[in-house]
């Protein structure tokens, strides 16, 4: 074989192994990408189905604490209720009592009472934490700045 045509054999088998090489690279690129695409398109549409399951099933569960609440609590079982000093009536310690089983019963990290006072301040009604708690608060405390649209929400006799 004469010697350009070894040479002219060799670069073509060269070019051959590095289209082969460049071929299945890409081949495996390709495949990445495609696992990426899906796995993307799974996690956005599991994850929506994650929400919307955790918002139902929230809701479900404030409207049986609602109904709950309901059969056993008037709302005269808390209009008197509005300082500190109200945590001794025997009324009141009832009503925090039974709040906190059932806050308990159903899993539930806050669950208390709210009304407005005479200088129409969102204000605790009764607080169904436990007592000893850091984030229990009294008769007449002022509700919190970030909670207050929740609270107007509620007043108006709406689902939160």
């Amino acid at each position: 074989m004469p010697l350009s045509n070894w040479i002219w054999h060799k670069i073509l088998k060269t070019n051959n192994a590095k289209r082969g090489l460049f071929s299945f690279i890409a081949f495996v690129l390709f495949i990445v990408l495609l696992v990426v695409v899906y796995t993307l398109i799974l996690q956005r549409n599991f994850s929506g189905e994650i929400l919307e399951s955790g918002i139902a099933r929230n809701q479900l569960r404030a409207e049986s604490v609602f109904d709950l609440l309901s059969q056993k609590f008037s709302a005269e079982d808390f209009e008197k209720f509005r300082s500190e000093s109200d945590m001794n009536d025997p009324r009141y310690v009832e009503i925090q009592k039974q709040l906190n089983e059932i806050r308990n019963f159903k899993g539930i990290r806050y669950l208390y009472t709210a009304t407005k006072n005479e200088a129409g301040e969102l204000i605790y009604v009764v607080d169904g934490l436990e007592k000893s708690t850091s984030d229990f608060r009294a008769p007449g405390s002022k509700i919190e700045p970030e909670m207050i649209p929740y609270i107007k929400r509620a007043l108006s006799r709406r689902l939160v």
